[in-house]
């Protein structure tokens, strides 16, 4: 988490804190100023504690439901299981540095505030040291000040104006009770830590709302005070009256400081009741209504998940086996232009001008003898497999989407010659293009004038065949946006994160809605991802770190990069709900190829990354796009 994302998280908490703390006294209708006074401090000590709170106290997750729709990807046979395909979303960057502008603003106005105290603070100190002693403890006298004020923090003194002597017993009686009765509260203590966290939050109107209720409480709990001592409500006012027309000293805590002169003297005159002061009840009530409000203000998460991600998988589906086995689409560059690993992130924002795809001019690259172009038929179950390895005349794509064929096109398969892993070409995402070639299927079946090998077909040969019939026109891009770096959470400890060193066998993966093979004791080094119910299941045995985080950036959809300084491999098991902007592979049927039964919904990946010891921080990283320019629906066949 950022600066400015720090501060707005604990503007906002602070905010809803002290806008709901408000509002129980007024529902409650209280009058008693001395309560309303501690009620108000007891807000600012909540707002001051909440960053803390934040991360220390348990999390209180509220599920915020967006319907969402989602189509159907599926596995294919291979050791290591893929990860969901990026979405086609445009992240916006700038030039300008807007964040680092708002950062910069941010501490010019919190400085300036912060001198505006310490300028008070040496005044304060100099009136102080300047004035005189009275004779009697914690009493002094200054020709500099003109009404009567409380100065100091830590040992407050009252400073009366020269010519006090003057005043008659009632008069002196009033004023000594009510900056007495400040200096009990330890009110100039209270009041510079409000001050303080005005400062801190000066953007946020509630803090600056906070701070003039604590003052203003603050004066009407010593005016009670004050009249309780004499009880002549109007000498009283007519004595603060005088004080607030010849009042100057801005250090302190003067008695004539307050806000509309008339409301208060308004007050004095009207009230029906005095304040009783703080008793133990009141004390526990305000702890009993305030603690529960600074919990939930410093612990509450969301959580988005999709609604109708079920229903929306389940009608989607095929009638074929529910083992199903294609591609999830894959983002990568080829090797001569490899992307930046997590571990080689620049130090500095990073964008390249837009370039054409480095790939041979499509007269120069093999192309199909001759291809057929279709829509799906869902029920269409084709014959046999996708291919092997070794060279053939026939290459058939079965019910895919233009997104896929991209993917596999441009970067699975990009070179001819072999391919990736899904899981190592997540790095590179696909962006742009209309919304019908994420959900459009097409039937592709072609044939070459003499066998060649599949990643052939499926790289270069695929390319001719979308520049031609689909029009397609792409370019990469190298460019900082949006990212998270993966650190160890706190109180993890990356040993319980350690791999175990045996072969992965079949239990390791009980938990996959799939069978697993049994009896098939591979090396490990593999991560299964697998819809199971509402919910996703990670596991991975042997894992390097640069493997997860690759994998989880397919899952959240953005860049990944790893801060944990874990060197050895990992095991993990996670289960979560699916982010919205993550379409991970999903699988809907058990082992005995029954319907999954509803399981609850799963926490988001980011609680179930600390239940593991792991946390995901929003940063900044420098990705690798393919941007579609232009693509069309195919030509007839």
């Amino acid at each position: 988490m950022n600066t400015i994302q720090f501060l707005a998280e604990w503007a906002l908490r602070s905010s809803v804190l002290i806008v709901a703390g408000a509002l129980v006294p007024m529902a409650l209708r209280v009058k008693d100023s001395s309560i309303r006074l501690a009620a108000w401090v007891a807000l600012l000590c909540g707002s001051v504690a909440l960053p803390l709170m934040t991360v220390t106290l348990p999390a209180v997750p509220v599920t915020v439901v967006r319907p969402v729709a989602e189509s159907v990807v599926f596995f294919e046979s291979v050791p290591v299981a893929a990860v969901g395909a990026p979405q086609a979303s445009v992240e916006p960057h700038a030039s300008f540095d807007w964040a680092r502008a708002g950062l910069d603003l941010y501490v010019v106005i919190a400085l300036a505030l912060i001198l505006r105290i310490v300028i008070g603070l040496v005044m304060s100190r100099r009136l102080l040291r300047g004035s005189r002693a009275t004779g009697e403890p914690g009493i002094r006298e200054s020709e500099q000040v003109r009404a009567p004020v409380t100065l100091g923090i830590f040992r407050p003194a009252i400073v009366l104006p020269g010519g006090w002597r003057e005043w008659d017993g009632a008069k002196l009686t009033a004023v000594l009770a009510h900056e007495r009765s400040h200096i009990g509260r330890l009110d100039p203590a209270v009041q510079l830590l409000s001050a303080v966290h005005r400062a801190a939050l000066w953007f946020s109107p509630a803090s600056w709302f906070l701070h003039s209720r604590i003052v203003r409480a603050g004066e009407e709990a010593s005016d009670d005070a004050a009249v309780t001592v004499t009880r002549d409500r109007a000498s009283y006012a007519k004595l603060l009256l005088d004080f607030m027309s010849r009042q100057e000293c801005r250090a302190g805590v003067p008695m004539a400081r307050y806000g509309a002169a008339e409301k208060r003297i308004y007050r004095i005159l009207d009230g029906k009741s005095l304040s009783r002061g703080l008793t133990r009840w009141s004390v526990a009530a305000i702890v009993m209504l305030g603690a529960p409000l600074a919990y939930l203000a410093a612990s509450v998460r969301s959580e988005q998940l999709p609604a109708r991600a079920i229903a929306v998988v389940r009608e989607s589906l095929p009638a074929t086996p529910p083992l199903v086995a294609q591609v999830i689409a894959q983002v990568k560059a080829p090797p001569a232009k490899p992307p930046a690993t997590p571990v080689e992130q620049p130090a500095t924002p990073v964008e390249q001008p837009a370039t054409p795809v480095e790939q041979p001019a499509a007269a120069e690259r093999p192309k199909f003898q001759v291809a057929s172009i279709r829509p799906c038929d869902p029920n269409y179950v084709p014959p046999g497999g996708r291919g092997g390895p070794g060279a053939t005349d026939r290459f058939r794509r079965n019910c895919v989407t233009i997104r896929s064929l991209i993917s596999d096109a441009y970067i699975r398969f990009a070179d001819g010659e072999g391919g990736r892993s899904p899981m190592m070409t997540i790095l590179t995402k696909v962006e742009g293009g209309p919304a019908w070639i994420n959900s459009d299927q097409y039937t592709i079946e072609a044939e070459a004038d003499a066998p060649v090998t599949l990643p052939v077909m499926a790289g270069p040969m695929t390319q001719t065949l979308l520049e031609e019939r689909f029009q397609l026109k792409v370019h990469r891009e190298t460019r900082e946006g949006p990212a998270y770096e993966l650190t160890l959470a706190k109180g993890g400890a990356a040993k319980t994160l350690a791999a175990k060193g045996t072969p992965c066998v079949a239990a390791d993966f009980a938990d996959l809605p799939f069978p697993f093979r049994a009896g098939d004791d591979r090396p490990c080094n593999m991560i299964f991802n697998a819809r199971k119910g509402p919910n996703m299941v990670m596991t991975a045995r042997g894992l390097s770190m640069e493997q997860l985080t690759q994998s989880l950036t397919g899952a959240t959809g953005r860049l990944v990069m790893d801060k944990t300084g874990i060197t050895g491999n990992v095991d993990l098991n996670l289960v979560y709900a699916p982010e919205v902007d993550a379409a991970p592979a999903r699988v809907v049927a058990s082992a005995d190829a029954a319907p999954v039964a509803e399981d609850p919904v799963g926490p988001s990946i980011f609680t179930a990354l600390e239940r593991v010891g792991l946390k995901l921080e929003p940063a900044k990283g420098s990705r690798e796009y393919l941007v579609i320019d232009s693509v069309s629906r195919p030509s007839e066949n």
